[in-house]
């Protein structure tokens, strides 16, 4: 499919559970690259406006780095990954920011 991408991911396992196992379903879907292209547009203005906070300090030590880590769904949003997010993040999206220097 031309002007699109596919997209692998699972869903979410099922509330009924046999023998203790959640089973996942394996996705594929095709998300036009002008919905993601939206979406990551979208996603990057949200992480944007959390960087607008005043400079952190620690002492004598400025944040340099700040990182997040995303998932693109089978519908082509992005999804901030939160800490122990496990194996879904195998294939996740890291977006890393770095602070210009004073001369750049």
């Amino acid at each position: 499919m031309e002007g699109s991408i596919t997209i692998v991911t699972t869903d979410a396992p099922s509330a009924r559970r046999d023998r203790g196992d959640a089973v996942r379903r394996i996705v594929e879907s095709n998300v036009s690259t002008d919905t993601l292209q939206a979406n990551l547009a979208s996603f990057l203005d949200a992480l944007g406006e959390l960087l607008e906070a005043p400079r952190a300090r620690s002492g004598e030590f400025d944040l340099d780095e700040v990182g997040f880590t995303a998932e693109i769904g089978a519908d082509g949003r992005f999804k901030l990954l939160g800490f122990g997010a496990g194996m879904s993040a195998s294939s996740a999206v890291t977006f890393t920011w770095r602070r210009r220097s004073p001369n750049g």
